[in-house]
């Protein structure tokens, strides 16, 4: 028989090295993430937290106008006034325009408004105008006593607004003011 030749052990076949994923890769998947979870962040905040001044303004406009299907339909009826009367042969004196800065902002901030006010009828316009400066002076000092907040709030306006209606028919004696609308309104 013949020999046989002692079996020599077999060296171990190395096992492959798993492949390393490259840390660009790794960055690569961070960096998408951080961008979608930004872009999430934007549109929730641009929806829902802040949305458009313009969306603000135009529900704000509807609110303060009542937009209707019958309110239209009176006003395309009434086609024939003139521009500063409003129905029922009452007008709108404008304030000039009152540029203040919000209470508690140490002057870094500000309001620049135009304030209308509604009146009963067109003869206490007169009464309103010959009023003009004291009615502007107690206007400045309602709204420079407010604070951003209060003044940045859309449903805080109507607050604003009765006190305003309230603090000038109080300053002309026969009570002509009946709405106070605010025709422009920017916070800075």
């Amino acid at each position: 028989m013949a020999k046989e030749k002692p079996a020599k052990p077999e060296a171990p076949v190395p096992a492959p090295e798993p492949k390393k994923k490259s840390p660009l890769m790794k960055y690569l998947i961070i960096a998408g993430i951080l961008i979608a979870q930004t872009a999430a962040a934007y549109f929730v905040q641009k929806m829902i937290f802040f949305p458009s001044p313009e969306a603000t303004i135009e529900q704000s406009t509807e609110e303060e106008s009542g937009t209707t299907e019958e309110s239209e339909a009176e006003s395309s009826e009434e086609g024939g006034k003139k521009e500063g009367e409003a129905k029922g042969g009452a007008s709108i004196a404008l304030l000039d325009e009152i540029i203040v800065n919000p209470a508690g902002t140490g002057g870094r901030r500000f309001l620049s408004t135009i304030v209308g006010l509604t009146l009963k009828d067109g003869k206490s316009d007169a009464a309103v105008q010959g009023q003009m400066p004291i009615i502007r002076d107690a206007a400045i000092t309602l709204l420079s006593s407010k604070t951003l907040d209060q003044l940045a709030s859309v449903a805080y306006r109507d607050s604003i607004r009765q006190e305003l209606m309230a603090t000038v028919n109080g300053l002309v004696k026969e009570k002509p003011v009946t709405g106070v609308v605010f025709s422009t309104c920017v916070l800075q």
